[in-house]
């Protein structure tokens, strides 16, 4: 063995990342010490598929990917793939151990990521009816002035048309404002300790920055209880939960229209109080939840989603959120085909506080 290739092999063994070789016939060809501790393989490995690590799932591109370990731990690996001309392919990972507060954050700016586009978009549109109708107001006063008392036909035109023109630009002016505040609330770093969250403030808020996601495709009813209770919760996190439905909502509605399940979808959210609690339903009509996943869309890493466009873990941080971080209840009734609906129900009272 060459001095260069006995130094590669030792970096191999004490890097941080799992490394693993597969050759031209997808048999591995190398796999490092890291590599063998996150997926409980030994060096016997050696020259068998690729697939006895990765599975059904090996990845093609980089990205996130959820590995079966040998004992059954499913785990979440952020893996860079290289592949050469020859067809050799190099696998080079490191494992997310748990969902944390930093992965919660990752997460909500990655949203805030995907939704800033339709957000541009959403701004975009009030801005150009508002220039519009303000050049408008322009020319119209500059023919209206030095006849403003004639009284004929065109001045009244005006009288009737440019009122109407500033109830636009005023109606633009505060959609505007609108979104500003809705994308400044969502983005809010909020409190590791709970605070008063107004759920509906939130749902409002989290249904403005998420129009461009589902105006397209559904319409979208609000039936919020007016003096609904606030809670004590982690506003941020409460966010992203919602976010999270209501993204999967859009989704599974765009997917029934592929089908020709449906011609148009329908998103409804509803609140309400019940016997100290405080409820939230989010209903679509969209493909639906098969029933033979509905008790797994929970479990950490389940995803129907192909490798490296869904990591599973929306549902689970939900779930997360809910039940352990507020002592509260997350669930779905849903049939195939037939939509579903998502219900949160939240203590007014939050954990540990003192009554």
């Amino acid at each position: 063995m060459s001095l260069e290739q006995n130094w590669q092999e030792l970096l191999l063994e004490n890097i941080e990342e799992g490394v693993v070789f597969a050759d031209t016939e997808g048999k591995i060809s190398l796999i490092n010490n890291q590599a063998r501790e996150i997926t409980g393989y030994s060096s016997g490995v050696t020259g068998k598929d690729i697939d006895v690590i990765f599975g059904d799932r090996v990845p093609k591109r980089s990205g996130q990917v959820v590995v079966e370990s040998k004992n059954g731990e499913k785990k979440l690996l952020f893996i860079k793939v290289i592949e050469k001309k020859n067809g050799e392919k190099g696998f080079l990972f490191s494992e997310h151990k748990k969902i944390d507060e930093q992965y919660v954050l990752s997460l909500k700016l990655e949203s805030i990521g995907q939704l800033a586009a339709g957000i541009a978009h959403e701004i975009n549109t009030p801005m150009q009816y508002i220039g519009d109708n303000l050049s408008f107001l322009q020319k119209g006063f500059q023919v209206l002035l030095p006849k403003v008392n004639n009284g004929d036909v065109k001045t009244q035109h005006l009288k009737e048309e440019i009122p109407r023109a500033i109830d636009d630009a005023l109606t633009g002016v505060k959609r505007v404002n609108k979104l500003v505040s809705a994308m400044k609330n969502f983005a809010h770093p909020g409190q590791q300790e709970k605070e008063t969250v107004n759920l509906n403030e939130s749902i409002e808020n989290t249904v403005e920055i998420t129009r461009n996601e589902w105006k397209h495709l559904a319409e979208l009813d609000l039936n919020l209880e007016q003096g609904l209770p606030s809670i004590l919760g982690m506003r941020d996190e409460l966010n992203q939960v919602l976010l999270n439905i209501i993204i999967n909502a859009a989704q599974a509605i765009s997917e029934a229209r592929e089908k020709n399940i449906i011609s148009r979808g329908k998103i409804e959210i509803e609140t309400g109080e019940k016997e100290g609690n405080v409820f939230v339903l989010i209903k679509d009509n969209g493909i639906g939840i098969p029933a033979d996943i509905q008790d797994k869309i929970f479990d950490p890493f389940f995803t129907t989603k192909e490798v490296g466009q869904g990591t599973g873990q929306g549902l689970a941080l939900a779930h997360d959120v809910i039940v352990k971080k507020h002592g509260g209840y997350l669930g779905v009734n849903s049939k195939p085909e037939k939509g579903a609906t998502f219900i949160i129900e939240l203590p007014v009272r939050g954990i540990g506080e003192i009554i």
